[in-house]
């Protein structure tokens, strides 16, 4: 019975937290993107057609509408967020041309794990040119209650990117940065408020074409915490240690008095 008594109190001083807790996280993230189209006009001859022109002046080549469109919009939330925008030239004697793009935002959070995934994007049809661009921002701020070995993972795809991501403690000190490639970092963190930010933008073009799509850019990071293990003090195991031996020796003492 005591020999009993001593290994699982030996057990359960040996085992640390099992996870540690991150807590408190909230999200700061931001939107934005604009582009156009430019359709061509088929006027009848003879009469310009309203609301296409000429880009070189008088004469210079065929007619063309314009279209433009912009988004911009905030996120506080953990989840999915999503914000676009889009463009037609659909004017009098146009063949119909339209463009579009967006921003896309999923952020999640566990007791010991962040996600981040940004993604930008745009199609566009039966255009005689395009463009579009799109940014990403976001700040997911988080309370460490343990000492903890943080572990980074990720990449970005399609893209430039004018800060990929950094984790920066509450005065603004930056712990680590990441490349602008498949990344794996790794620090330590003493317990403490953190920030994971990261912006991205991404930007694409065409001329001549019935239809196009495709990914501007696509960024994903990964945090996952383990705890640093907290060694008992050599004076309060003994002591622990003493107080199970004494403990199982009286219950043995009893049994044999009884």
């Amino acid at each position: 019975m005591a020999l009993g008594s001593l290994v699982v109190g030996l057990g359960s001083l040996a085992i640390g937290p099992a996870l540690p807790d991150v807590i408190d996280v909230t999200v700061n993230g931001s939107v934005t993107g604009s582009g156009g189209v430019i359709a061509y006009c088929f006027p009848p001859p003879g009469s310009p057609p309203p609301g296409c022109v000429q880009p070189g002046g008088p004469g210079s080549g065929p007619y063309v509408e314009f279209a433009s469109y912009s988004f911009s919009s905030t996120n506080t939330q953990l989840g999915t967020f999503s914000d676009s925008g889009s463009a037609t030239a659909n004017g009098p004697y146009v063949m119909q041309a339209t463009a579009g793009s967006y921003a896309d935002q999923n952020i999640t959070a566990t007791t010991d794990s962040l996600s981040v995934s940004l993604t930008g994007g745009y199609s566009a049809s039966d255009f005689f040119g395009f463009n579009s661009s799109e940014q990403d921002s976001i700040s997911v701020g988080f309370d460490l209650t343990d000492e903890s070995s943080v572990r980074l993972s990720g990449g970005i795809f399609p893209g430039f990117a004018s800060n990929v991501g950094e984790l920066v403690d509450s005065n603004g000190n930056t712990i680590l940065t990441f490349p602008n490639d498949v990344m794996n970092v790794s620090a330590i963190l003493p317990p403490g408020m953190y920030y994971l930010d990261s912006s991205i933008g991404g930007s694409d073009s065409g001329s001549f074409g019935s239809r196009a799509s495709g990914v501007d850019f696509n960024l994903i990071l990964d945090a996952s915490f383990t705890p640093v293990p907290t060694p008992e003090p050599r004076g309060a195991l003994l002591a622990a240690l003493l107080a199970m031996i004494l403990g199982g020796c009286l219950r043995s003492r009893r049994r044999h008095a009884g």
